[in-house]
């Protein structure tokens, strides 16, 4: 039997990103087009009045043993902001010998604020806001 963190959060290696990518997802289009471009079929349906999903891609990655985490979700000002962690493989772990490029998919309490990602430990200044999410805080201004 799944838990609830297997059912709302999936990652992989192969993400197909080659550099760092946010991706919110609000809609049921944007989720099959999200799992399309991942070069999977959805793990689940998408509702509408339900969870977003963001997805962090790290980008191409050398080697095996990468991941990301997401440590918390939280609003700050007109933005909530997932504070994302890189995990990198110890410096002596064997790791496969391959390019990767790890993802991570998250669902996330629905919200009309737009969703921005941060990376433990950063500034406001380090905040990046997905272009999509941007042109939602520009039309609250």
């Amino acid at each position: 039997m799944a838990n609830a963190q297997q059912e709302t959060e999936w990652r992989g290696s192969q993400g197909g990103k080659e550099a760092f990518t946010v991706i919110v997802v609000r809609t049921p289009a944007a989720w099959n087009d999200l799992w399309a471009g991942i070069g999977e079929a959805a793990p689940a349906a998408f509702e509408t009045d339900g969870p977003i999903a963001v997805a962090i891609f790290l980008g191409r990655r050398r080697t095996g043993g990468y991941g990301v985490t997401i440590e918390s979700v939280e609003r700050r000002g007109a933005v909530m902001v997932a504070t994302v962690k890189e995990i990198r493989p110890a410096a002596d772990a064997m790791v496969t010998q391959a390019l990767t490029s790890p993802y991570l998919v998250r669902l996330i309490a629905r919200t009309e604020l737009p969703v921005g990602v941060a990376r433990p430990g950063g500034e406001d200044a380090d905040l990046f806001v997905p272009p999509s999410e941007a042109r939602i805080l520009e039309d609250r201004n």
